[in-house]
């Protein structure tokens, strides 16, 4: 269990003597502190086309990394090549976790000391198409923390820079309860696929399932992350986050670091299509579950503030379009603004006028708290914005808040911004307050200081206590 080193590494003399089309594939790579491949920037030596597949990490003993370590990481597969030359690798269909090869065994232990975790981590051109991360599990693992320096954030997939897809990998498991777990950190910012490159993108197929925080100290998790400016466009479509619980004795209330975040877009891009997407499920099997409570004693619940959303759209001009929210449960007490919501499902927020969200289903959403709190269907605070033909249905609160004429404690669709909003053809039913008397329910709040059109919504059984 004590290793110490790199298990290979690929580098070259220069930018014009460069290794080129490496082949790293089916190899068991039993154990490692640092880096298992690394396909290092010395020199700048390293190519274009290298190829990664069918490879195992894993370990019959706890992974502690290395805290001497001079990079200061743990990383199964490491490309930080970072040169123009360097593009079009391949990491394909990878095991990462468990105690044998493919993820096969008991659950693989992982203490992180101080180290940061990327399973997989792409640093390399923006210039050249061709690149792919696809079919990679990172799975049957179990993080553990325990006494030591504070948890330093895990990325699973950190994309850094490159012209690459991201298509069809796998964090957790799609039936294995609870497969990927952290158990005892405190104060960390968890991230399923952190994501950077500036480069025209697909994110599609992906699932992060069955992942549980049993944690202390305020933790935040958000499964998909993309963030940054993009040169093209970019289509994150078709992915699947469901089955996750976060039980910790505190949240977190950022939107880069809610208690739970299924997807995060934050972009001043060409045109972002985020498109098919499943946050949750249609029954209480996928649901996703925010429930603040000390992990030793997990019956008790002890609200605290947090943040809870399915998908937070921030990027330029986007289209989102038929994508499913549903079965979302948190006990938050946080007492928010009418502009930032405990409990969402969509959230609209881009600066750039011209983004549509249509066609999206928000189901089956549940605050149980008796606090303060806000829980909003769809909202949308962003330049000028068109919401159409969405369902907003079956949301409850147990809000003790009565509500303002500028923010109601639960709406279907909240709107605030100062540009021409178009609110038409949507669907909102079954929206109820189980708290205090006259709480303020509403189907369609507009606050829109432009032109507002508001027409052929459909709005039914509103009901407060």
């Amino acid at each position: 269990g004590l290793y110490y080193g790199t298990a290979i590494t690929f580098s070259g003399q220069s930018l014009t003597q460069q290794n080129d089309w490496g082949r790293i594939d089916s190899n068991w790579f039993y154990g490692h502190r640092i880096l298992g491949i690394n396909l290092a920037s010395t020199n700048s030596g390293v190519g274009r086309q290298y190829l990664i597949r069918g490879n195992s990490f894993y370990d019959t003993v706890a992974v502690a990394p290395n805290l001497n370590a001079w990079i200061g990481i743990h990383s199964d597969i490491y490309i930080n090549s970072a040169n123009a030359a360097s593009w079009g690798h391949q990491i394909i269909g990878n095991y990462i976790g468990g105690q044998g090869p493919f993820a096969s065994g008991p659950r693989q232990f992982v203490n992180p000391g101080t180290a940061s975790i990327y399973s997989i981590f792409y640093n390399a051109s923006n210039i050249t198409p061709g690149a792919l991360v696809a079919n990679n599990w990172v799975t049957n693992q179990i993080y553990n923390q325990g006494s030591g320096a504070t948890f330093y954030y895990p990325y699973h997939f950190f994309i850094n820079a490159g012209y690459v897809d991201v298509l069809s990998n796998v964090i957790g498991h799609p039936t294995d309860t609870h497969n990927v777990r952290y158990d005892n950190n405190s104060g960390a910012c968890m991230y399923g696929f952190y994501m950077f490159h500036s480069a025209p993108t697909s994110i599609k197929f992906n699932r992060v399932q069955n992942v549980t925080l049993n944690t202390t100290g305020s933790n935040g998790y958000v499964a998909i992350y993309h963030g940054t400016t993009t040169i093209g466009e970019a289509f994150v479509d078709s992915n699947i986050v469901n089955r996750f619980l976060n039980r910790s004795s505190a949240t977190s209330t950022s939107s880069t670091c809610p208690a739970f975040g299924g997807l995060f877009i934050t972009n001043s891009s060409p045109t972002h299509y985020i498109r098919g997407n499943i946050v949750g499920g249609t029954t209480a099997e996928d649901s996703v579950s925010v429930f603040s409570s000390n992990p030793l004693n997990p019956s008790v619940s002890t609200p605290v503030s947090s943040m809870m959303y399915g998908i937070w759209n921030n990027a330029g001009i986007a289209q989102v379009s038929n994508n499913f929210v549903g079965n979302l449960y948190t006990n938050s007490n946080s007492i928010n603004t009418s502009t930032i919501a405990s409990l969402v499902g969509i959230h609209q927020v881009s600066g750039t006028g011209g983004s549509v969200v249509t066609n999206n289903t928000v189901s089956d959403l549940i605050n149980r708290t008796t606090a303060g709190t806000i829980t909003y269907g769809i909202t949308s605070l962003s330049a000028t914005a068109t919401l159409t033909s969405n369902t907003v249905r079956n949301i409850t609160t147990n809000s003790t808040s009565t509500g303002t004429s500028t923010g109601t404690s639960l709406a279907g669709i909240f709107i605030n911004s100062s540009q021409i909003q178009t609110t038409t053809n949507n669907t909102i039913r079954n929206l109820v307050s189980l708290g205090a008397a006259n709480t303020q329910v509403v189907g369609i709040q507009s606050q829109v200081n432009a032109l507002n059109l508001v027409r052929g919504n459909s709005i039914s059984q509103l009901i407060s206590n």
